[in-house]
């Protein structure tokens, strides 16, 4: 059965006696518009009497008065009117015979009666005309929200980038926390950024090539999370940067399976030339490690949430469309697609200290750090080898430089930066005092 147009219906029940067949969306426009004014203006007062006193009805007819009387209510179509002039019909104030008084209670009553009718026509037609706010997008941001919050579980992403028709690059990340500890492993094909990290009972793992490690795991106590891993140091929280995708979703949907589970799809356009900035790249910068697409060249990027017990289950993406290729000059075809999934949300995950374990040389030790300290350790190093005969009258424990600062502290390391400039090392200098800025 198809469901009638409101306006429509409100058409066919008018409760006034002009004759119309209009069905332009201007026409229904209009016609809701006059109904309102016409409600809002109706008499207040079933006297007709105290309706003329009130300015209500004017005895030349300036409103018109509220017929029911002109509706034929078997057929919903206007009666002929009895008037020869207009649609006024003057109301007598004489005394009112018993019948009278009866007839004019039956059209009080038919009268509000289609009072009611244009009522709820008009509430039902402001609820589909007037524009709702869409909770879609707002619920799969709160779930977002719950789902960062988690303290342990697992993400496992993947991603399969398709360029021109070349070979596919598919990248795989899997992320394990339990409170601080935790465990990344990344495989990147051919893209040479593969990490494996662990963090462990207070000490940070890290594999890097080439040098005394020989792609074993860099073990030591002093390290930043972020230098070990990377966009998951704040464990899901770097999921947030998805909650700005989810706000300029156009498009947004949500529906229910058989499961139970909730779906919400949306879609993003992005429209960036070369040289150009999409409106919201920021929102891209930020994004989690297993989703790299970035804001550039013109392509569609469609989402689809999984939600599970108030919380993400596995989101689901594809961008496609063409992006201009510097090393070919010329635009190339290209599609993104890729999943993540949420195992075992707040559930305790077991996580270990890796065996095949290198420890850092001493000089090393701050090679776990993000910069400015994994730049200012090569410069010490380099004081306490080459230049160990100068400004031998400051305490050199470089370790301190991790942590605030007592006064006398921050004193004696202010004094070891001049005297290092002094003597012509300036760029021992400024790592001191690039470490002093960053622990204040």
């Amino acid at each position: 059965m198809k469901e009638q147009d409101p306006l429509d219906l409100l058409a066919q029940h008018r409760p006034f006696d002009e004759l119309r067949d209009e069905t332009s969306d201007d026409a229904k426009a209009a016609m809701l518009e006059e109904i309102t004014m016409r409600i809002a203006t109706a008499p207040t007062s079933t006297n007709p009497a105290e309706n003329r006193e009130n300015g209500e009805i004017g005895v030349n007819g300036d409103q018109t008065p509220f017929d029911g009387d002109a509706v034929d209510l078997a057929t919903g179509q206007p009666k002929p009117s009895r008037q020869a002039k207009g649609r006024f019909r003057p109301m007598s104030t004489m005394p009112q015979t018993e019948r009278e008084r009866r007839h004019d209670r039956r059209s009080r009553n038919r009268r509000w009666g289609a009072v009611g009718l244009v009522l709820t026509l008009i509430f039902t037609i402001a609820a589909i005309v007037l524009p709702n706010p869409n909770t879609d997008a707002a619920y799969a941001a709160q779930t977002l929200s719950e789902t960062v919050m988690a303290t342990s579980g697992q993400v496992e992403a993947v991603q399969t980038h398709n360029v021109d028709g070349q070979e596919p690059i598919v990248s795989n990340t899997s992320f394990t926390f339990d409170g601080a500890d935790a465990m990344l492993v990344t495989e990147n094909g051919d893209v040479g950024s593969d990490r494996d990290a662990v963090i462990a009972n207070g000490i940070g793992y890290l594999t890097l090539v080439g040098g005394v490690y020989d792609g074993r795991f860099v073990a030591s106590e002093i390290f930043d999370r972020e230098r070990v891993l990377g966009s998951y140091a704040g464990n899901l929280g770097t999921l947030d940067s998805l909650g700005v995708l989810f706000e300029i979703g156009e498009d947004v949907s949500r529906s229910t399976l058989a499961d139970g589970t909730e779906m919400v799809t949306m879609n993003i356009r992005v429209d960036a030339a070369p040289g150009q900035e999409f409106d919201y790249f920021d929102a891209f910068r930020d994004l989690p490690a297993g989703i790299s697409v970035a804001p550039e060249g013109n392509f569609d990027l469609s989402f689809s949430i999984m939600i599970r017990g108030e919380l993400i289950d596995v989101v689901s993406y594809t961008a496609a469309g063409t992006r201009f290729a510097p090393e070919l000059g010329r635009d190339v075809e290209f599609t993104t697609t890729g999943t993540v999934q949420f195992v075992g949300i707040n559930q305790p995950q077991q996580i270990v200290a890796p065996s095949n374990t290198a420890e850092a040389p001493e000089f090393d030790e701050w090679v776990l750090l993000s910069d400015p300290a994994r730049t200012a350790y090569g410069n010490f190093f380099l004081a306490d080898t080459q230049f160990a005969g100068l400004c031998q009258d400051f305490d050199r424990t470089w370790t301190d430089l991790l942590r605030p600062l007592s006064p006398e502290g921050k004193q004696n390391f202010e004094g070891l930066s001049s005297c290092f400039r002094e003597a012509g090392e300036r760029a021992i200098a400024s790592s001191i005092g690039a470490m002093l800025e960053s622990t204040g």
